[in-house]
């Protein structure tokens, strides 16, 4: 295909993004309603059969918008050299644009550094840009100092402009640990620069959890390998002085057990706690939930509902999730504002029973509903999993429980967990024809009417991430 036709084709498909608005604006107020996908099919309207009669190539197949279906995304590099290598124990924060994976482990790769006399963890923070299906390598330990080697089961947050990772391990876990927190930058000049803090600092953990609210992070739980901790410290982020505003101790009324492998939620009241357990055979289950008063600092208990679909009975499922640690579990906001959180995958105490199942928590009623059409393709923990603003949940790497063995994964997955904007779904489906759409003149896709809030997420070359460009609330 000569320069003249590929311009036209290109022409086409982006002015396809105000076809599909209007497409969709039709359809929408059905799929708000239900669970079904929805798709483009020739004989449904007008606006589709322009979509398929005037484009000069094959469209086949054709988008569809499935929500609760796990996705995984194809990649365009070959070359394993620019990917990231599979790995367990490390960190994801999706965003509207990226998805960023922050260190982890690999027992293979760690031979291998070992007879390099090298760090035996990821010392890396990687970039997966959602629009053009490239992974980028933001920063190592060879472009930063300040890049830490304690990136096994760390914690992993956004703050303002940029990323936060407190604490982890090194190898062999439990030996070595930090409780530092490690301030990241994306974009043009990344950086990483470990915080200067003070105050009552936490005890260097690994397998905690944290949260962000109101320029506070928030430090709950984690172990060093031997003691468990449910202990809550708080740093503030304007003059980084720790504080503890909770220590927990076993046995007092509310207060939850010490565990690692936990998941935290923030509704911007309480911070839930949602399973973990310790390596003494214990995990928490999901019946009922500890949650952290954020105004007045104490432990409360809150009671959850069974999904109490039919079904689940005759497969002899109570309608809760199995108890679990090292799963993933990713928050989001609903359209109405309910706060809902996802898990997915993980392990009992005795970490020889894993779990491919996904479930969701209204944490504004605390009904549990199991995802069917979400299944993960095979047991698997020690993964990883966010939620953009957007609605959509990323899910990265993990130890897979195949027949025979276990191996490490670094596949990524994505996932609708609500139905999002129209102008949502009307990008995704540009993307979806227009597999180069990056490399296309930005005032060109201007004038054909892509907004530039759909173009600020694409990055100006294969070698720059999209920078960080939101504040957290």
């Amino acid at each position: 295909m000569d320069g003249q036709n590929h311009d036209e084709q290109v022409d086409f498909h982006v002015d396809m993004f105000g076809l599909l608005y209007r497409n969709f604006n039709e359809r929408y107020e059905r799929i708000t309603s239900s669970d079904e996908e929805v798709h483009f099919s020739s004989n449904s309207s007008d606006d589709d059969d322009r979509l398929l009669a005037l484009a000069d190539v094959n469209i086949n197949p054709l988008y569809k918008f499935s929500p609760y279906v796990l996705v995984k995304r194809n990649l365009k590099q070959r070359s394993v050299l620019n990917i990231p290598e599979p790995r367990s124990g490390h960190q994801v924060i999706a965003t509207e644009s990226n998805v960023f994976v922050l260190g982890g482990y690999n027992p293979r790769t760690a031979n291998a550094a070992r007879r390099q006399r090298r760090r035996l963890i990821f010392q890396d923070l990687w970039s997966f840009n959602d629009a053009t299906n490239r992974w980028h390598l933001v920063l190592d330990e060879r472009s930063s100092t300040d890049m830490p080697s304690d990136l096994t089961a760390s914690a992993f947050t956004i703050w303002r402009n940029g990323l936060i990772s407190y604490g982890g391990t090194g190898f062999p876990f439990g030996e070595s640990r930090s409780n530092d927190c490690i301030l990241y930058t994306t974009g043009r000049n990344p950086s990483a620069t470990r915080l200067s803090v003070s105050g009552d600092l936490p005890p260097a953990v690994y397998g905690a959890a944290i949260a962000v609210h109101d320029d506070f992070l928030y430090a709950i739980g984690g172990t060093t390998g031997y003691d468990f901790y449910s202990h809550v410290y708080k740093l503030n982020l304007k003059s980084l002085v720790w504080k503890v505003i909770y220590a927990s101790r076993p046995g007092r009324h509310n207060d939850p057990v010490g565990r690692y492998g936990h998941g935290i939620v923030n509704d911007g009241n309480y911070l839930f706690l949602l399973g973990g357990g310790t390596s003494q055979q214990i995990c928490v289950g999901f019946d009922s939930i500890e949650a952290f008063n954020i105004k007045t600092h104490c432990w409360e208990q809150f009671y959850t509902y069974p999904d109490e679909t039919p079904a689940l009975y005759i497969r002899e499922i109570t309608g809760y999730p199995k108890s679990r640690k090292c799963f993933g579990c990713a928050q989001y906001t609903t359209p109405n504002g309910d706060v809902e959180a996802v898990i997915s995958g993980g392990c009992q105490a005795d970490s020889r029973s894993f779990f491919s199942d996904v479930w969701k928590i209204n944490m504004r009623t605390k009904q549990w509903t199991l995802l069917r059409t979400a299944r993960l393709p095979t047991p698997i923990f020690f993964h990883s999993a966010s939620c953009s603003e957007t609605g959509a949940m990323y899910l990265f790497g993990g130890i897979s429980c195949g027949v025979w063995s276990m191996k490490r994964r670094n596949a990524l997955y994505k996932m609708w967990v609500t139905i999002p904007k129209l102008s949502e779904m009307c990008w995704e489906a540009i993307l979806f024809y227009n597999k180069n759409l990056a490399s296309i003149d930005r005032n060109k896709l201007r004038a054909a009417g892509i907004p530039d809030q759909f173009i600020a997420r694409m990055p100006s070359s294969n070698a720059e991430p999209v920078a960080l460009n939101f504040e957290s609330e």
